[in-house]
């Protein structure tokens, strides 16, 4: 038998003890299925996922305790600063004598000017435009 054909067989048959008796690498090979067989026989922890889900929950309660707590607890109310005062002293004004005219003043009264006409020819002959300029002082 080849150590192929040996693997192929259950190595606690009695045909693979033989074949191993005789190789070496086939020896290491029994005794390794051996010793693995001999671990599934063993109890292995499985890891818990309940402590998972309660620390989850713990922590959600915890939170929920402390945003009612912060919800619950007064607030000291800071009082505004007190408004500064200010001492205003009124100006004291000197009296001062008002002198009322008895004559209104006389005022130049402005010429009439006629009014002033511009005429303005352009490059086309069939365009003249007139431009009155009316009241202005000499």
């Amino acid at each position: 038998m080849t150590c192929e054909e040996a693997r192929w067989l259950e190595f606690e048959s009695e045909e693979a003890r033989a074949h191993a008796a005789g190789c070496a690498e086939c020896g290491e090979w029994v005794a390794d299925g051996v010793a693995l067989r001999g671990l599934a026989d063993e109890a292995v922890p499985v890891p818990r996922a309940t402590r998972r889900w309660l620390r989850t929950v713990v922590a959600a309660a915890v939170a929920a305790v402390a945003g009612v707590w912060v919800a619950m607890v007064p607030r000291q109310e800071i009082p505004p600063p007190p408004i500064p005062v200010v001492a205003v002293a009124k100006p004291v004004l000197p009296a001062v004598e008002v002198q009322v005219p008895t004559q209104a003043p006389v005022v130049a009264r402005r010429k009439a000017v006629a009014p002033l006409y511009l005429k303005i020819e352009t490059s086309d002959p069939d365009v003249i435009i007139y431009w009155t300029v009316e009241g202005g002082e000499e």
